[in-house]
């Protein structure tokens, strides 16, 4: 739960910070700003795609692991050891 709630937060600061991109994007005056702010907004969204993920990864396993007793724990364990190694 709480590790959903972490994802959770993290996912709301990056979506405040894709609004913020968005409103830099339309004040821009120059392709070069607009182009920054883009780039800025488009790494939000992989960002954002990525938290998602993991959230419902982790959503998946704890399900998963909640029915199997002890080897659940151990699987939830080495899944989420995996996923850290990934980034």
């Amino acid at each position: 739960m709480i590790k959903t709630k972490q994802y959770a937060n993290r996912i709301d600061n990056e979506v405040r910070n894709l609004k913020s991109d968005a409103a830099s994007l339309r004040k821009s005056k120059t392709p070069e700003e607009t182009n920054k702010h883009l780039a800025d907004a488009l790494n939000n969204i992989g960002n954002l795609f990525f938290l998602q993920r993991n959230m419902q990864m982790f959503s998946a396993w704890t399900s998963a692991a909640t029915g199997v007793g002890d080897k659940g724990t151990k699987i939830l364990q080495k899944m989420e050891k995996s996923q850290k190694s990934r980034r």
